[in-house]
């Protein structure tokens, strides 16, 4: 990979590349030309199973058409209409039912059998848009999501031309599981994983207030993405994981003051509010770590061992999610593996911690592609910053962009196992896939640094000393002055 702009031309993986081509890494192409083929193929899949053999593909790839927005229910003083056709955009008009009660003096958390299962701070987004009708509602809400997702990743996109941009951004990002299915649900995780991508963004050129503020207001609106936190936190930028972590929940608090009905009265319905209910069943269709576990023993014994699998008490179903959070963390301090794998695997943790995380949470994968396919996208000081590849870990970035792949490619394909178990093929092997790519990433952690990547070390741990030296005597010269 070359530095960009350099107006050069290159040899990549044995064949010589432009400047365009040359600053995208090798690796980036590949993933572009395998997520191609894989689109083809599940939407060629898909006009067969719709036109010749009569199956709803859009529940397969996203939910029913038929889609009122009742996973808890709706206030009942609120009447939900389809915006187009049958379908309803449950996720977008449930909460802009319960900021149209906010906006009228009635509070969703104090809710007796209904109660609101957003954050405060989503209300913020949503109560604006109760002044319009519906369908201009929808219709701004929908360019809001896209934009904030499209246009983070068009910008990391640079220097190459609009045309390679737009070419990449096609397979990547448009026709995708995860786009198809946040705009056909409606839900915000779209705004959430765009203001991540602002993050990276402003990590990107150090803006750290930028950086900051973003990353705060995605987990302000929704709380999963406080799993991210585990990046800085392993970089050892301590003080930014605080600021970052208490400016989310300070929003919150802040935001939750605004609602009508006392706010200890509030503050005390917020968390049950927050665990929301569901049936346990919905966990065959969930795309999180946990889910692997109840497929798994349907797919090798039938369905009637999965029951007693389905949501279990206390410690048992968060486990998983600890185990992947912690193992995530030591990848990424131990420094031995490139940010092009523990940036995907730290962007899959929206997806994999929450038990209950459907389709949509799958929105980081086209992030989490830009970030794999540039291989080196913001700083770390760490060991192996530069995004250098050792011969050995070919494989590793295989097991990324497959992951990445399976993701991302629409969710066409199912699987049956033992006494008739079925389930969606990419259900089941992104989080297989990425728990796989972690465990590898983990292994490679232990392998000792080669005698370049000491020496590159050593040259970081220099130069930062030799930069904190001087920020040190500067400040010292200004005070001085002063």
């Amino acid at each position: 990979m070359i530095a960009p702009g350099n107006g050069q031309r290159v040899d990549v993986g044995g064949a010589r590349q432009d400047e365009e081509t040359g600053a995208w890494s090798i690796w980036g192409i590949r993933l572009t030309m395998f997520l191609s083929v894989a689109i083809a193929v599940c939407l060629g899949w898909a006009w067969l199973e719709t036109f010749y053999r009569h199956v709803a593909v859009n529940a397969q790839l996203s939910y029913g058409s038929f889609d009122p927005p009742l996973p808890n229910g709706i206030p009942l003083s609120v009447k939900v209409l389809p915006i187009i056709g049958n379908h309803y955009f449950g996720d977008f008009q449930l909460p802009r039912a319960y900021a149209a009660e906010l906006r009228h003096g009635f509070s969703p958390y104090l809710e007796l059998y209904r109660p609101e299962q957003y954050p405060p701070f989503a209300q913020v987004l949503f109560v604006p848009l109760t002044l319009l009708p519906l369908p201009a509602a929808a219709a701004t809400y929908f360019l809001l999501s896209v934009g904030a997702l499209l246009v983070p990743l068009w910008l990391m996109l640079a220097p190459l031309k609009w045309e390679y941009r737009t070419i990449i951004l096609t397979p990547v990002a448009l026709v995708t599981t995860p786009f198809i299915s946040l705009l056909d649900r409606g839900n915000d995780i779209g705004i959430a994983v765009g203001l991540i991508a602002w993050a990276l963004w402003a990590w990107r050129s150090e803006r750290w207030v930028l950086c900051g503020a973003f990353l705060a207001a995605a987990i302000a609106l929704k709380a999963y993405p406080a799993a991210l936190l585990v990046v800085p936190l392993a970089l050892r930028r301590y003080r930014f994981t605080a600021l970052v972590a208490g400016s989310a929940v300070l929003v919150n608090l802040l935001t939750l003051a605004a609602y009508p009905g006392g706010y200890m009265r509030n503050l005390r319905a917020l968390v049950p509010a927050l665990e929301g209910t569901s049936s346990p069943s919905t966990q065959l269709s969930s795309w999180s770590l946990y889910s692997v576990i109840p497929r798994t023993a349907g797919l090798l014994d039938g369905p009637s061992s999965v029951h007693h699998l389905l949501a279990p008490k206390g410690l048992v179903i968060w486990l998983p999610s600890i185990l992947y959070v912690c193992g995530l963390y030591f990848v990424i301090w131990r420094g031995r593996v490139p940010q092009w794998c523990w940036g995907p695997l730290a962007l899959a943790s929206i997806q994999l911690v929450v038990p209950l995380s459907f389709v949509y949470t799958t929105a980081w994968a086209p992030l989490a592609a830009i970030w794999f396919a540039w291989g080196y996208l913001i700083s770390t000081r760490a060991k192996t910053d530069t995004g250098g590849v050792p011969a050995e870990s070919v494989s590793l970035r295989i097991l990324v962009l497959l992951a990445l792949v399976v993701t991302l490619a629409p969710s066409v394909f199912t699987i049956s196992g033992s006494g008739g178990f079925e389930t969606p093929l990419a259900q089941y092997l992104s989080p297989v896939l990425i728990l796989v790519t972690l465990g590898t990433a983990i292994i490679f952690s232990f392998r000792p640094l080669a005698g370049n990547e000491r020496s590159l070390a050593r040259g970081q741990r220099a130069a930062h000393r030799v930069s904190t030296g001087a920020e040190q005597e500067s400040r010292t010269i200004a005070v001085r002055h002063a």
